[in-house]
């Protein structure tokens, strides 16, 4: 899209504090023209040029806007992340205390996986999102297929450069989100991948990928070792 765009805000009380709070809000190009109508609580912008959206805010919730002011989807969620083309959407329902993840399309706001997730979370580099429902994590694709059940205390991606389908799994420890993600306590950590081999048995207090086939290890004695996906393990020290 042609020219510069600009967020307008109108009234609203400067408490010096950065962008003002109240008034209402919308978009102008460079030209002066209106893109968006100044009716929104909030407006934010996501990407640049022609993949840039707007966040919008109505009546506490938030909707989703095309960089030429085309309405994707209503204001109906309560959070909004988009990455690589689609966004994570939630929902707050403040009655039960409880909040659903689901993805829609950045391009349409057509709904691609529906909004039934306890949480979730963008499997950077892949096409995967890991989920959790009832206090157990899985695994699906960007079509809301079930690549691995929700079976384990926590999941998280190994990371790794090539070998984009392997995880580190938690079973038998806890999970909590500090805000900033999932924290986990306790349980066992071992190596599976998306069809749900395990590669290297749940017997660690901790484990991390050192390459792509060299895993750092701290076993259930408080031993350190290195480790190959093949299982074979040299040990390095005692933590004793």
């Amino acid at each position: 899209m042609d020219g510069e765009l600009c967020i307008v805000q109108i009234d609203g009380k400067d408490e010096g504090y950065g962008k003002p709070d109240g008034g209402v809000f919308g978009v102008y190009n460079d030209r002066g023209e209106q893109i968006i109508p100044l009716v929104y609580e909030d407006i934010e912008n996501d990407g640049y040029g022609n993949d840039m959206l707007f966040k919008v805010k109505k009546a506490g919730k938030l909707g989703l806007l095309s960089a030429n002011g085309s309405l994707l989807t209503e204001p109906l969620y309560s959070k909004i992340d988009c990455s690589d083309g689609a966004c994570i959407v939630t929902l707050e329902n403040q009655q039960s205390s409880t909040t659903k993840y689901g993805v829609i399309d950045a391009n349409s706001g057509k709904v691609l996986i529906p909004i039934r997730y306890d949480y979730m979370e963008k499997d950077y580099g892949s096409s995967t999102y890991i989920i959790s429902n009832n206090n157990k994590f899985g695994v699906i694709d960007n079509t809301g297929n079930t690549l691995l059940k929700p079976k384990y205390t926590y999941i998280k991606s190994a990371g790794l450069y090539d070998n984009k389908d392997i995880y580190l799994a938690n079973i038998y420890g806890s999970t909590k989100d500090n805000g900033y993600g999932m924290e986990v306590e306790g349980g066992n950590w071992g190596v599976i991948n998306k069809n749900g081999d395990t590669l290297t048995p749940f017997k660690f207090k901790e484990i991390e990928f050192e390459n792509d086939s060299i895993l750092q290890v701290l076993d259930l004695d408080g031993y350190a070792y290195l480790m190959q996906l093949d299982r074979k393990s040299t040990r390095l020290n005692s933590s004793h």
